[in-house]
């Protein structure tokens, strides 16, 4: 006697592509999210430098303002 061939339908090997594909999906959203993260964190670090070069810049305005003002430099 001959077992009987499992033959696959086209059914099934269409959802095993679809399921290769939708994991294929998921990872790439993940390492996109990842990607994401990293240059959120990095835009939040520029920020913060460029805010203290800001207020480093401010100081320094004031300062000369302040200088400009003294007795010693009117005329």
């Amino acid at each position: 006697m001959v077992a009987p061939t499992m033959a696959i339908s086209p059914l099934s090997l269409d959802g095993q592509r679809t399921s290769q594909r939708l994991r294929a999906v998921e990872e790439a959203e993940e390492m996109l999210c990842s990607q994401l993260g990293e240059l959120e964190a990095e835009a939040v670090d520029q920020a913060r430098a460029y805010h203290a070069q800001i207020k480093s810049l401010m100081h320094q305005l004031s300062q000369a303002q302040l200088l400009l003002q003294s007795p010693k430099y009117r005329l």
